[in-house]
């Protein structure tokens, strides 16, 4: 499998050529490494049209996720 940088780079790299999906933020979202947790994040409330589905997971991951890069990241996002 990749590295978390590998990770992280494939996700800027779907950002920066407009390719960053719903999706894609979803698998992010529930990624093992905090740091593509949190970029996922941040790309997905850059969009600030979040589905239903995605705004649902950004709130499950601040009730649960106790990494403190990703409420980080949420705090950002709010």
């Amino acid at each position: 499998g990749l590295t978390a940088a590998e990770r992280l780079s494939a996700l800027w790299t779907l950002n920066g050529l407009g390719r960053f999906t719903a999706d894609t933020a979803l698998r992010a979202l529930n990624d093992s490494d905090e740091f593509v947790r949190g970029w996922a994040v941040q790309l997905a409330a850059e969009d600030r049209r979040l589905s239903p589905e995605l705004a649902a997971e950004l709130v499950r991951l601040a009730k649960t996720d106790p990494s403190p890069v990703v409420r980080r990241y949420l705090a950002s996002a709010i």
